[in-house]
């Protein structure tokens, strides 16, 4: 037989229990919702089109919000920031660049070496 006591405290484990069990399910759903907020570039990579009178390029999207610009060989490291359909990359050493997402996917900006770039992976 429980003391008084004693069956108190099983009363707040079992409530403490619903409520944990109602956090959870209350929880879930707010996760799943804000990973569907993704820019929809982290692990993306987009290359040059060849043959357009541009620079080989390419432009690797890492989480974090780091993108990894390779031209001629070279890797310049740069943060971005998307509004909308526009993605800014900011190297810290010189302007920033802004590249719109077109409707078919590209990537393109004015006064970009690069030219249009296309979604390789």
């Amino acid at each position: 037989m429980l003391t008084e006591a004693q069956a108190e405290d099983c009363r707040a484990e079992h409530i403490g229990a619903k409520f944990r069990h109602l956090y959870l399910l209350l929880l879930l759903p707010l996760s799943g919702a804000l990973s569907g907020c993704s820019d929809g570039l982290k692990g993306a990579k987009y290359a040059s089109l060849p043959d357009r009178g541009f620079a080989a390029c390419s432009i690797e999207f890492r989480p974090g919000h780091k993108a990894y610009l390779t031209m001629a060989g070279q890797t310049i490291a740069a943060d971005y920031s998307v509004d909308g359909d526009r993605i800014t990359l900011d190297t810290h050493s010189s302007p920033a660049t802004v590249l719109t997402r077109t409707r078919d996917g590209t990537l393109t900006g004015g006064g970009f070496l690069c030219g249009t770039l296309k979604k390789t992976e």
